[in-house]
């Protein structure tokens, strides 16, 4: 009870959570052309650690997931100071 006493605080603190599944170079011509079902091809394949940023900085690296029909990430490792923690791949 102590410690959730103590967390009330943060429950109105906003943050923005980014994850990144992969990168692309495209033209900004292609970019105009692409339309709703329009496929891009990333840099990184499907079962690649996706990277997760906490308001825009590096924060974890975890593999994404279909949950109930909703995407979700299942974090395998937490970055600090630059170094992951926790790797499990």
């Amino acid at each position: 009870m102590a410690i959730k006493a103590t967390l009330n605080h943060f429950e109105d603190v906003m943050m923005e959570i980014c994850v990144e599944l992969g990168q692309a170079k495209i033209k900004v011509k292609e970019l105009l052309n692409l339309e709703v079902g329009s496929v891009i091809e990333l840099n990184k394949s499907a079962g690649d650690n996706a990277d997760v940023y906490l308001n825009n900085k590096p924060f974890a690296r975890g593999e994404v997931l279909v949950l109930n029909d909703f995407f979700a990430v299942r974090l395998n490792s937490i970055t600090r100071s630059g170094k992951a923690v926790g790797s499990k791949k």
